[in-house]
């Protein structure tokens, strides 16, 4: 049966490119054997034997450019941040499909896994330079593939959702995300923080401000009296 996925060490050198570079060199020393020899090469075997190396070149190169790209995505891939307007033109696209828009990334399969242990068993430092794995959790991962919009459906949002992850990759940035897409579908959103993100809550507030609502923010806190909003507990009791 054949596998699923060719899989090779995706952190090897790139040995592609040395191979595109030889066989062009090679088509070029055809040529000149072809001008300069004291007894030139036949015109039609020197022409084919030129073609040949330059398509081998041309195979070469594009594995060499697909391997040049998917460091250079390992490299490059540190963390990104959207705008509010980006956000309010993600989450109307998302609406429109009764869907969530959850930021870009890809469908994880073996083959990632597979990436994921090999580079961590060389060290991930090691072949990304540019890596900090002390902070911020593992970004790095974005880069093991092409990454798209990555969406679910709003109906799974009924009941309950939970974020799970450790300390620092992003849990309540994710729950920003699909707060943000709730009030920006006109939903009530009520937010309990025992935690108290203030950009959770300063995004919150902008959200609503972009949707020229700001009155639509209310924020209640007993230990910021001028910022927060009164709350009179026997005016309301009854009801």
């Amino acid at each position: 049966m054949k596998p699923f996925y060719e899989w090779e060490y995706p952190w090897r050198p790139n040995y592609e490119a040395k191979m595109a570079a030889i066989w062009l060199g090679a088509s070029v020393v055809t040529w000149l054997m072809a001008k300069t020899m004291p007894v030139p090469l036949p015109q039609k075997f020197s022409g084919m034997a030129m073609m040949a190396c330059l398509l081998m070149a041309g195979y070469r190169g594009g594995a060499a450019y697909k391997r040049h790209k998917d460091m250079a995505r390992m490299e490059s891939n540190l963390m990104q941040f959207v705008t509010i307007p980006e956000l309010v033109e993600q989450a109307e696209k998302a609406n429109e499909k009764k869907s969530i828009w959850l930021g870009k990334g890809f469908d994880w399969h073996d083959e990632h896994a597979q990436k994921m242990h090999s580079l961590l068993s060389q060290g991930a430092d090691k072949v990304i330079s540019r890596i900090d794995t002390q902070r911020n959790g593992a970004y790095w991962l974005h880069g093991l593939d092409e990454e798209g919009n990555v969406h679910m459906e709003q109906s799974h949002l009924v009941g309950h959702t939970l974020f799970i992850g450790t300390t620092r990759v992003g849990k309540t940035r994710g729950m920003e995300l699909s707060i943000a897409q709730a009030i920006l579908r006109g939903e009530p959103v009520i937010i309990i923080d025992p935690k108290g993100d203030h950009e959770l809550a300063a995004n919150a507030r902008r959200i609503c401000e972009a949707m020229g609502q700001p009155e639509r923010f209310v924020y209640f806190h007993p230990a910021h009296p001028k910022e927060s909003m009164p709350i009179d507990p026997l005016s309301s009791f009854n009801r």
